[in-house]
């Protein structure tokens, strides 16, 4: 009999636990945003565009892939996924696999399971549009500025 009556008190908590959930759902736009289920660039983005600059192989040369074929996933647990790739310099890229990612002073910090982070540096940003930069060494001799344009 008495387990009953424990049941009973533990509905009232359930239900005030819904109904907080549900305020702080509705209310997510106003606080702006509470962790990263709320960043406006969760979700899968398109990658658009992607072209670099800087010197490969000791020459300074600049090229751009507006056929690239993929996606970067930002989930809202900080986790992310990238399935993509594109060619610059003659030389054919791709990323696949999972990573974690935390929005910094407009930066998004992306830890690679690798035991790397990359910088990406938000140039623009909407609803539909997200365009992004970093630096990368590409081997002894080369290293060059990306940009990226995701859309959705």
């Amino acid at each position: 009999h008495s387990h009953n009556n424990l049941k009973m008190k533990r509905k009232p908590l359930l239900y005030l636990i819904l109904a907080l959930a549900l305020l702080l759902i509705g209310c997510e736009e106003d606080i702006g945003g509470l962790g990263q289920n709320s960043d406006k660039i969760v979700g899968s983005w398109n990658v658009e565009s992607v072209s670099g600059s800087g010197t490969i192989a000791g020459i300074t040369q600049s090229d751009t892939d507006n056929d690239p074929s993929g996606t970067v996933e930002f989930k809202g647990t900080g986790l992310g996924e990238t399935d993509y790739s594109y060619e610059l310099f003659g030389r054919s890229e791709n990323s696949n696999g999972g990573f974690s990612w935390k929005r910094e002073n407009g930066e998004i910090e992306i830890f690679q399971g690798t035991g790397g982070t990359q910088d990406w540096e938000i140039v623009s940003e909407s609803e539909n549009r997200l365009e992004i930069e970093w630096s990368e060494i590409l081997d002894p001799t080369s290293s060059a500025d990306f940009s990226m344009v995701l859309t959705r």
